[in-house]
């Protein structure tokens, strides 16, 4: 109709100014030796300056430490609470799923900052352990609510059946609900996975020695000045973003082509 080709100009104009400029100006810069330098100055110093430091490689791999393992805590805690809240109705679900949301609504930093406090004179104080556990707590809203919102595609029959032919609960979980879940699931992962590497507030305050991650080095990079650096960083980040979305994607096409092929049979 008439509305379509202003519509249309309108997401144009919000993809460029939200995605385009932002990340086209952070590519430019990582590519001059300092800002406002001419565009004929092009080079990758400023990678091969980061990628000679040893606190990058080590960022990195904390990064990929707490991403992949801090996502798969997330994911399992925050389906086993949909399932018990939606599924199995214990006495005071409601209250508890409450209960389980509530960090959603608290920043970051404060969650971050409590937790400082608990843990100083302990042994996991500055450690990946407590900086893992921390960013879980705070993400486990968000898998709750995904986990939900996957069970809803699941008709309660299935469950009731598995159950009248003497299945546990143990094996309605696994057998009858994963499943038929486990794209949402992958999906999910892939999410957290990319909100914990993203996660600034808590992990500028909970790192300690040894155990900074990227996006707080990228922090540190800017705060001292190194503009040119940070932005390297920030491109490294979103490359190690997009990787993980091409594997997400292609782990989930591939078991839809599997699913196709099973339903030929």
């Amino acid at each position: 109709g008439a509305w379509r080709w202003p519509c249309f100009a309108l997401v144009v104009i919000y993809f460029t100014i939200a995605l385009i400029l932002p990340l086209g100006a952070i590519i430019i810069t990582s590519l001059l030796p300092y800002p406002g330098a001419p565009l004929r100055d092009f080079s990758l110093m400023n990678f091969e300056r980061i990628f000679s430091t040893r606190i990058f490689q080590v960022s990195v791999i904390n990064t990929l430490i707490i991403s992949s393992i801090g996502a798969t805590v997330t994911v399992c805690v925050g389906m086993l609470a949909a399932y018990m809240f939606r599924r199995l109705r214990p006495p005071g679900a409601a209250i508890w799923d409450v209960i389980a949301s509530a960090p959603i609504a608290l920043p970051g930093i404060v969650i971050g900052l409590g937790y400082l406090w608990i843990a100083v004179g302990s042994p996991v104080y500055g450690t990946l352990l407590l900086t893992t556990a921390v960013v879980v707590v705070r993400f486990v809203p968000f898998a709750l609510r995904s986990g939900t919102a996957a069970l809803t595609r699941i008709d309660h029959s299935l469950d009731e059946a598995a159950r009248i032919a003497g299945a546990t609960e143990r094996r309605v979980f696994s057998s009858v609900i994963m499943p038929n879940i486990r794209g949402p699931i992958i999906s999910m992962w892939g999410l957290l996975f990319v909100l914990f590497s993203h996660e600034v507030d808590t992990n500028v305050l909970l790192q300690g020695t040894g155990n900074t991650v990227l996006v707080v080095q990228i922090y540190g990079w800017y705060e001292y000045g190194g503009l040119d650096l940070a932005s390297a960083g920030s491109v490294m980040l979103l490359l190690l973003t997009a990787a993980v979305f091409m594997v997400m994607a292609a782990v989930i096409a591939g078991q839809g082509l599997v699913a196709r092929k099973r339903r030929q049979q």
